[in-house]
């Protein structure tokens, strides 16, 4: 989740626009990141309320879990931060970034965030995925997705 406010200078992520990030939910293939210490400052420096990284083709890996068995994909870091998500997107006008494959994990992630939003706002299925529809109208939900 990053909200646009203060420009920040992680190059590794590939999305079109990075500022102030409350809540980064990060996923890789691999446990390789180019920009691990500018995450991990930012996090030090409060500018990142939660730093949750995972890796998609590692064993799962224990960071800021909270007591809870770490997981291996973002989705699951959804779930887990589902409050968390709700409240950014909902309240916080959040803006969401999914880069990654359209296959599997872009479709996994829409899953996942139509749920958030149903559980975040009691609602039916249905008032759920239009809601999501309208992030996507608004541009607070962006996918950088590839086949």
């Amino acid at each position: 989740i990053i909200q646009t406010e203060v420009t920040c200078s992680t190059e590794c992520l590939k999305c079109p626009v990075l500022s102030l990030c409350p809540v980064l939910l990060l996923t890789s293939m691999s446990p390789t990141l180019t920009c691990r210490e500018e995450l991990e400052r930012l996090a030090a420096a409060g500018v990142l309320e939660h730093l949750v990284v995972c890796f998609s083709r590692e064993e799962p890996v224990a960071m800021e879990t909270q007591g809870q068995p770490p997981v291996r994909y973002v989705q699951d870091n959804l779930l887990r931060y589902g409050n968390v998500m709700g409240r950014a997107l909902l309240e916080d006008r959040a803006v969401l970034y999914v880069c990654g494959d359209a296959k599997n994990m872009a479709k996994d992630v829409n899953k996942v965030i139509t749920q958030i939003v149903q559980k975040f706002k009691d609602c039916t299925i249905q008032e759920a995925r239009n809601t999501v529809f309208q992030l996507r109208q608004d541009r607070r939900y962006i996918e950088d997705i590839w086949t």
